[in-house]
């Protein structure tokens, strides 16, 4: 694939399907296949699409609470940008969690720290290992 970071959300979406569990709620966050027709981006803007939302949100009820974490998805050197850091500074406000992964090794230690349980985790050289029921 020649797009690396998208390579990485298909992996990380493989993954989380296995791994999380209701009453655990995850989702990917669609930002527009690309550069976006300035057309199109003026009505994503409208709908209150914003820069710096992470790629991945996930959302787990812990009693009273709900632990929530942003996934950023970054692959190689890619680099996060100011809107990522102002959303990162938001979340944290928030009391949430938003984190920036290179790997799904890395995905599932932003679950772990977030306080969520796993059902499965990435084993060596990326496989996944499914937890028994």
């Amino acid at each position: 694939m020649r797009r690396p970071e998208q390579a990485l959300a298909i992996a990380a979406a493989q993954y989380l399907r296995l791994a999380l569990r209701p009453p655990t709620v995850w989702f990917a966050i669609d930002h527009g296949a690309g550069r976006m027709a300035p057309a199109a981006a003026g009505l994503l803007k409208a709908r209150g699409g914003r820069r710096g939302v992470p790629d991945i949100l996930v959302m787990h009820p812990d009693g009273m609470l709900t632990a929530v974490l942003g996934v950023e998805l970054k692959a190689g050197k890619g680099r996060a940008s100011a809107e990522q850091g102002a959303m990162a500074a938001a979340f944290d406000l928030a009391n949430a969690h938003y984190i920036f992964c290179r790997s799904l090794e890395e995905v599932e230690g932003a679950v772990v720290t977030a306080g969520i349980p796993l059902f499965a985790t990435v084993g060596a050289r990326g496989s996944i290992r499914r937890f028994a029921a």
